[in-house]
């Protein structure tokens, strides 16, 4: 039972998220969720992100940092997802070291 309610929150803290940043990112890249990581007892909530193209990267992190506490309040306005989580975001490392073997093996 508590497995099927991580995954949907995960989902849902998913969706969420990327439709904030979608509403709100200047769109000069490409800001992708790529994986939602919970935290003991669903207090914080690691967001991971890739960003296109990775000159970017820098300033999309900054931007999300910024934009921290007005996606947490996103959260809560739009689902009932009690207590709201602390947001972390952080670049999916695993998803660029995958790029780079895939790059290495063509």
């Amino acid at each position: 039972m508590t497995e099927n309610k991580d995954a949907r929150k995960k989902d849902i803290l998913r969706e969420l998220v990327s439709s904030y940043i979608l509403k709100e990112s200047s769109g000069s890249s490409l800001i992708t969720v790529t994986e939602i990581i919970l935290g003991y007892k669903n207090n914080r909530v690691t967001v991971c992100c890739t960003v296109l193209p990775q000159e970017k990267e820098k300033s999309a992190m900054e931007f999300l940092q910024r934009k921290r506490r007005d996606a947490e309040q996103f959260i809560r306005d739009n689902s009932r997802i009690y207590p709201t989580p602390l947001l972390i975001f952080k670049i999916d490392l695993g998803e660029k070291n995958r790029q780079k073997l895939d790059e290495i093996s063509n």
